[in-house]
């Protein structure tokens, strides 16, 4: 069809053969410059290959794998799991973890490690040394710890009553705390739905946080790492309804613990200054250290929604060393009924508090935080779903040296990290200091490996 569209001014005869000539002599040149660019291609992609396998042997030889030891905690008299005690090495106090509520822990040791010795301490049990050496970690011990005598001691603290002294213990923890100062830390979250996990995120992140007084303390989050999941969970109800809740995590929540003062004494505050609790006082010890152990619970008959817990209190220093409350089955019933549209109503469920603080010399702060709660939502056609949320926090690393406010451009102001995502560079939740996730935690975790995930 071409050569019957005779263009304007165009000799077939005389135009055509040299146009042809023109053409076969252009598609020669093309060709040959299109060999040779092929051929430098081809060159610089052997070149590029062996650099890169160059890399990746040295990597591999040059890079150590990372080494840990792992296993659980329990109690010799009943085989029980103890939740959340301490394990460090001797030479690194500052770097330890805490077992979850499974008794299960991961310890990370140094890169240079040969041997050290193990310390396994809960307040209440003897401390428990094992000597480790490199060739002989495990990744699966069990430390067993023996439970010393507790005193029950009826005489008040100081002359004063159980409510004071801990409100007191309270302002004092605050006052001792290291402010200002930056915290590093290792962050995780879950979130779940009827038993059914259906978020879990977790970040190396930076708290700068500052004691202000109460009520005026300040805390700001900087998320340097993170990583994230979301698995769609359909449930179904006699109602038909699949009926989600609002996010119920602060990532922010959980250093404003550094602020005990603040944080805690709400929970007494319920109990109208202490009128609706019993308290008994008992006296325990680890190793040289001696603690008052305040053990509150509602008092029979009170129909309100009130705590039950523990706080351990240094007796040389007064400070809190751990306070742990949890809403008690007994009184659950009494928590409001909060209506929503539609005609959904939403309840608290569940509600478990743990807090630890951590002395390294003279000084001191906050090093690790979990909370736990759930929310009941219903409604009378059926609907019967239960929320649950945690979060937790552990502290790897301390700066008071020179701490500064974080600028406005690098303050996380979300409540949770999920919608984060997977933005990291490196993988920090095998390259620091973290927390065992428990049997079930574990499923989703490890649910991310088995997907493609887009990372910085």
């Amino acid at each position: 069809m071409f050569l019957n569209r005779k263009m304007p001014g165009m000799n077939l005869r005389r135009d055509l053969p040299k146009a042809l000539c023109g053409y076969f002599s252009f598609a020669r040149r093309y060709f040959i410059s299109k060999s040779n660019q092929i051929s430098n291609e081809i060159r610089f992609l052997k070149l590029g290959f062996c650099i890169a396998f160059s890399v990746i042997i040295f990597t591999s030889e040059g890079q150590q794998k990372k080494l840990f030891i792992s296993g659980y905690v329990k109690d010799i008299k009943d085989n029980s799991f103890i939740p959340y005690a301490n394990i460090y090495l001797k030479s690194a106090k500052k770097q330890g973890t805490v077992s979850n509520i499974e008794g299960s822990f991961k310890l990370l040791l140094p890169d240079n490690f040969a041997e050290d010795t193990l310390i396994i301490s809960y307040v209440g049990y003897q401390t428990k040394k094992k000597h480790i050496l490199k060739n002989n970690v495990s990744d699966s011990v069990s430390i067993f710890l023996t439970e010393m005598p507790v005193v029950l001691n009826d005489v008040l603290v100081l002359g004063t009553t159980p409510l004071t002294f801990l409100k007191e213990a309270a302002k004092i923890t605050s006052e001792s705390c290291v402010s200002p100062a930056i915290l590093n830390a290792y962050y995780r979250e879950f979130i779940s739905k009827n038993g059914f996990f259906t978020k879990f995120a977790d970040a190396m992140v930076d708290y700068y946080v500052e004691y202000r007084g109460s009520k005026s303390s300040k805390v700001q989050v900087r998320v340097a790492e993170s990583r994230a999941k979301s698995v769609d969970v359909e449930i179904e109800t006699k109602s038909g309804g699949n009926f989600d809740i609002p996010q119920q995590l602060d990532i922010e929540s959980l250093p404003y613990f550094f602020d005990a003062q603040r944080k805690l004494n709400f929970v007494l505050e319920h109990g109208d200054n202490g009128d609706f609790y019993d308290f008994d006082l008992y006296e325990v010890a680890q190793d040289s250290d001696e603690f008052f152990k305040v053990v509150f619970s509602p008092k029979k008959g009170i129909e309100k929604l009130l705590f039950e817990g523990s706080f351990l209190i240094n007796k040389e220093s007064s400070v809190i060393h751990s306070v742990q409350y949890i809403l008690p089955d007994s009184h659950k019933v009494y928590a409001k009924v909060y209506k929503l549209p539609f005609g959904f109503r939403v309840q608290q469920s569940a509600m478990n508090i743990y807090v630890q603080y951590q002395a390294i010399g003279d000084k001191y702060h906050l090093k690790f935080a979990k909370v736990s709660a759930s929310l009941h939502v219903f409604d009378k056609k059926g609907l019967d779903i239960t929320h649950a949320f945690s979060n937790e926090m552990l502290v790897n690393a301390i700066d008071y040296q020179s701490p500064k406010e974080f600028n406005s451009s690098e303050v996380w102001r979300k409540k949770s990290i999920v919608k984060r995502g997977n933005n990291y560079r490196t993988k920090f939740w095998e390259g620091q200091q973290g927390l065992m996730a428990t049997e079930a935690e574990q499923k989703i975790i490890e649910s991310l490996s088995n997907n493609n995930l887009s990372h910085e």
